[in-house]
């Protein structure tokens, strides 16, 4: 079978999450037995990262080799394992007849989120852009290296220290499956639309439940709102691009499609230039995950977002369970800790916000109940950290984290990018909270949040704090609302506010305090903002259905005066406007995205078919013939660009990677960074050097290659004929060779 030939794995990867789902369902229905569902959509997500991480974890022993025949090994082992529960287990079973519809639609649900990104993706595929050759190149390493933790793509000799487990288990299951490197990219990002889709509608479905008077349908047609608040719908954007700020381009790294992922930028003189302008003060990233999937890059804020779905999840058992609605169980501890502890080991932004949730949620309930649970509390507490420690071990051995510490916030966002950026879920959030005071108090109910709207206005002219007012402040209104409704028939909305809190005050943080992770200005904010936005925009795409929904018929029921209904349903028409808006932006970078694309094609490097034939023909033949042990030097140092191309499109380790991304990832092997980057330079230029032999293996070297990219970079000279360097690849146009040392294979 051809090796890019995808139609054999459009049904090879869904098998594999079918038997994820086997896995996962008894585990859902003990560990979120709290919920109204029982967690029967989470199946599949629990199976998976549970499938992942014991592979994942069993590697890092160096006992066994990360093969196909341990890989999927282990799957069919894990799924006996659960037969053999469903054999014995009563409960299990009357779960399994129960709920078999739903198990079964969520099957289809992400069967139908699989196949149909796959019909975008293969219009648009590639690993050009942005970070795409980073984390392909850990997709590689991960897919090739024997053991865990694997070897480091970008500096030969070192296993990688950078949080991996997301790629890791793509690996996995790529490995497993059957998968080429080349098709993996793809089917990884995929797989990842799919659980995130399961796990937005599961949480927005759960969350609406909760809400007294809803109907199961209701409830559904929730969790279909949160899956499009979540991962379909864009910010306001367009508004900017409308009113002149900037004008659109059919390209999808120019115009709207682009600038809506840098829309919060602080420029002297207003307007909106490149974040490199000199007068721009400010370049946070503003992505949402409609960006991310059309972009198409499996980066690690994308890789946690159904991590954090699922700590949504984790926070209503907490809730739950210490509500007094069902007892609480060591269960939900365990699996609230075991989501923080990947998270780390995902992208380490989302840890707190993972691990913080369930038990925030657990002691705001325990806190309501007339005789508060305390010891089973802190037991639960304590059994949540514990899993969390235990799930991070194998990334905690060998990970050197990234960030430098806290810093003060160099300046504050402009309330006018601002409300570009977070417009529809703060009018989501203001709505609901002028609908519910308006149903128990009249019209006046409209003043906390309408004086809150008015500070954030006085504060922007005043103090250019807007932003940080109308943050901070809707989160304390979120507070408040807690404290109100802990007890009694609003305690159902208690969920949702939590989580609506949590993400208000995820993006009010970066007004004031940011990570001081290396970056000079304009970019101080830009990680912060990006990784803490990221996960606030996912928190509020799947609160605002239960908000809106318990806000209008709180406001409907009250019979109140059609005053109030020409409030709830004005607001409403403002609020399906801006979701027009946003859905729009979706529409139009996708209209883009797919301009850029030819014949369609799942193969990640046919876009650099077209544009560097030769590359990709050696690329290709080195994954299939180089060694385990292979260390290459190649055209480096320089980010964004088709330096180290072959180690990032195989995973076999290149002497030195990008230099800036080094310096992020080895802070403390800087010095050694700049060396090899010199090292590798020097040599280029000395190949016809009889004694060149001697520095390349100094530097581990096994093969060199010599394109037209190094001779543009390193001013590369062609080895002496009779020298050490042997030729082992020449290209079809014979315009690059791979040479190997004398003692290198193959």
């Amino acid at each position: 079978m051809d090796p890019t030939n995808p139609f054999f794995y459009l049904v090879a990867w869904p098998l594999l999450s079918a038997g994820c789902t086997f896995i996962g369902a008894p585990l859902a229905m003990h560990a979120l037995r709290a919920l109204p569902t029982r967690g029967e959509m989470l199946a599949k997500p629990i199976g998976w990262f549970v499938y992942t991480f014991a592979g994942w974890a069993i590697l890092h022993t160096g006992l066994v080799a990360n093969q196909r025949g341990f890989n999927s090994g282990l799957g069919w082992v894990m799924v006996m394992l659960a037969a053999a529960w469903l054999l014995r287990s009563p409960a299990l079973r009357s779960f399994w007849k129960s709920h078999w519809r739903r198990l079964l639609t969520a099957e289809l649900l992400f069967l139908a989120a699989f196949w149909g990104y796959l019909v975008l993706r293969a219009h648009v595929p590639g690993v050009m852009a942005t970070e795409a050759p980073a984390n392909f190149a850990i997709l590689n390493t991960a897919m090739r290296s024997d053991t865990y933790p694997p070897a480091d793509a970008w500096l030969a000799g070192q296993h990688l220290v950078y949080y991996y487990f997301g790629h890791a288990a793509a690996a996995l299951g790529a490995t497993a499956a059957g998968i080429p490197r080349l098709l993996a990219f793809d089917l990884a990002l995929a797989n990842l639309f799919g659980l995130a889709v399961l796990g937005a509608f599961a949480l927005g479905r759960e969350l609406c439940a909760l809400l007294p008077r809803t109907s199961a349908r209701l409830a559904a047609a929730g969790g279909a709102s949160a899956v499009l608040l979540t991962l379909l719908s864009g910010n306001l954007a367009a508004l900017a691009y409308w009113s002149g700020r900037f004008a659109d381009d059919p390209f999808f790294y120019q115009g709207l499609s682009w600038n809506a992922t840098r829309i919060i930028r602080n420029v002297a003189g207003g307007g909106l230039p490149p974040c490199g302008d000199s007068a721009v003060r400010d370049c946070p990233i503003t992505e949402t995950p409609v960006f991310t999937f059309l972009l198409g890059d499996l980066h690690a804020h994308a890789l946690g977002l159904p991590l954090v779905l699922l700590a949504g999840v984790a926070a209503i058992a907490w809730w739950r369970g210490f509500s007094g609605a069902i007892p609480p169980g060591p269960a939900a501890a365990i699996f609230s800790g075991g989501v923080a502890g990947l998270a780390l080991a995902t992208n380490s932004w989302d840890f707190p916000l993972a691990l913080g949730l369930g038990p925030i949620a657990g002691l705001a309930a325990n806190l309501a109940r007339p005789r508060p649970l305390w010891r089973r509390y802190f037991l639960h507490a304590a059994l949540a950290a514990l899993s969390a420690l235990f799930c991070a071990a194998p990334q905690l051995l060998s990970y050197e984290p990234l960030n430098l510490g806290p810093a003060g916030a160099p300046l504050r966002s402009q309330l006018g990018p601002y409300l570009l950026m977070w417009g529809l879920p703060l009018s989501g959030f203001y709505a609901w909270r002028i609908w519910s005071d308006c149903a128990r108090w009249g019209p006046l109910g409209a003043a906390p949040a309408g004086s809150v709207i008015a500070l954030a206005g006085l504060a922007e002219l005043s103090f250019s704090a807007g932003a940080l007012v109308l943050s901070g402040g809707g989160a304390l209104l979120a507070l408040w609302a807690i404290s109100d409704c802990a007890r009694g028939e609003r305690s159902g909305q208690l969920p949702f506010l939590m989580l609506a809190a949590a993400a208000l005050l995820l993006i009010a943080v970066p007004e004031v305090i940011i990570v001081a992770d290396g970056y000079s200005p304009p970019y101080v904010r830009m990680n912060t903002m990006f990784k803490l936005g990221f996960a606030a925009w996912t928190l509020f795409g799947a609160a605002l259905p239960a908000m809106l929904i318990s806000g209008w018929t709180e406001l409907a029921g009250t019979g109140k005066g059609i005053s109030l209904d020409i409030w709830r349903w004005s607001v409403a028409a403002l609020l399906a406007g801006l979701l027009a808006i946003s859905l729009g932006y979706s529409a139009n970078a996708a209209a883009a995205r797919v301009r850029d694309g030819g014949e369609p094609s799942l193969n990640a490097l046919r876009t650099m078919q077209r544009h560097r034939p030769e590359d990709v023909a050696a690329a290709n033949w080195a994954a299939a013939n180089l060694p385990r042990d292979a260390v290459i030097m190649e055209a480096c140092c320089r980010a964004y660009s088709d330096a180290n191309r072959i180690s990032n499109w195989t995973g076999v380790p290149g002497v030195i990677g990008w230099l800036g991304h080094g310096f992020l990832s080895y802070r403390s092997q800087y010095a050694e960074f700049a060396a090899r980057a010199a090292n590798v330079d020097a040599m280029y230029r000395k190949l016809n050097d009889p004694q060149i032999a001697r520095e390349l293996e100094a530097n581990r070297v096994t093969h060199v290659v010599l394109g037209q990219l190094e001779r543009d970079l390193h001013r590369a000279v062609d080895p002496a004929p009779a020298g050490p360097l042997r030729p082992v690849f020449t290209s079809p146009r014979g315009t690059l060779t791979i040479y190997a040392l004398p003692r290198a294979g193959p």
